[in-house]
């Protein structure tokens, strides 16, 4: 396909291969955009992870962030599972043998989620007013649409869905009393529970896993800069968490103390060099311990 010696270029290579073929060739997965899968890459009891197609690149979208990533080229994903450089991934994609042609069309739009809502009642999941919940961009969803390849599906939830919404349009999901699939989203590592409601400098900053425990531990035990990732699996990018360390004297990341939040909590403070708080408790995270009357204490 290319010569020995030549410079590979990633357009140029898009141009000439199947972008579909090659995530089966290395993931085993033939691409469809209306399916869900486990992760090729962890241990996954649920199957929620997905294709789509971002700025004219399939990718696979690892719903748990796997290695602090949400979205997966072909090439991060050959550059993985030949723990290679990203121009020794050009070269091992450039020698594949494949059947069809370039992926058609090279670029295909982000699905788009919107919705309407209706009030909250006063006994609502997060115990707040319905004037916190919205400026929180916290929602409870009445209908909702999805935009994709295809077309506009119209859904009208018969449990309970809450939309968080953020400034990039991004939209997430939630749906707290199913067993699976409880979340819906098209929004990535850099869509940041809090980022945008935080004080200009302080004390301390908290950085939680939701946006259920976000709001926990602002507006129930009295944390007034607190901030969330989409999930454990997901980190801050670099330029945030850089401008975050000039403004905050301390921050400390607080997640689950279940095996899982232990061991990703440990991950984000050693990357950042950031303290890491565990919570001193029988139930696993600042919601729990609220819901049940608990004092939350760390240790």
């Amino acid at each position: 396909m290319f010569a020995k010696k030549q410079n590979i270029q990633k357009d140029e290579l898009l141009n000439k291969i199947s972008q579909e073929e090659v995530m089966f060739q290395y993931l085993g997965i033939w691409p469809s955009l209306t399916q869900r899968y486990k992760s090729p890459f962890r241990t996954d009891s649920s199957a929620g992870c997905r294709f789509e197609w971002k700025n004219g690149l399939l990718c696979f979208v690892d719903n748990a962030g796997f290695n602090g990533k949400l979205y997966w080229s072909i090439f991060d994903i050959v550059k993985h599972v030949k723990s290679c450089s990203y121009r020794e991934a050009l070269e091992h994609i450039a020698k594949g043998r494949y059947t069809t042609v370039a992926s058609q069309p090279v670029y295909k739009p982000q699905k788009r989620i919107t919705f309407t809502y209706k009030t909250w009642d006063e006994d609502n999941l997060f115990k707040l007013s319905s004037e916190i919940l919205q400026s929180e961009n916290v929602f409870l969803v009445d209908t909702y649409w999805i935009t994709k390849e295809g077309g506009v599906s119209m859904i009208k939830p018969s449990d309970l869905c809450i939309a968080y919404y953020f400034k990039s349009k991004h939209v997430k999901l939630y749906f707290p009393t199913r067993e699976e699939n409880k979340w819906y989203s098209n929004c990535t590592n850099e869509d940041i529970f809090g980022l945008d409601n935080l004080n200009q400098n302080g004390d301390l900053l908290i950085i939680s896993k939701s946006q259920k425990d976000r709001l926990t531990l602002k507006y129930h035990f009295g944390y007034n800069n607190v901030i969330a990732v989409q999930n454990e699996g997901c980190y801050i990018p670099e330029n945030i968490i850089e401008d975050l360390k000039l403004r905050f004297e301390q921050i400390v990341v607080i997640f689950d103390n279940d095996e899982t939040g232990l061991e990703q909590s440990k991950k984000i403070s050693k990357k950042y060099g950031i303290d890491n708080w565990v919570i001193d408790s029988q139930f696993k995270d600042p919601y729990e311990i609220f819901i049940n009357n608990e004092q939350l204490i760390f240790k």
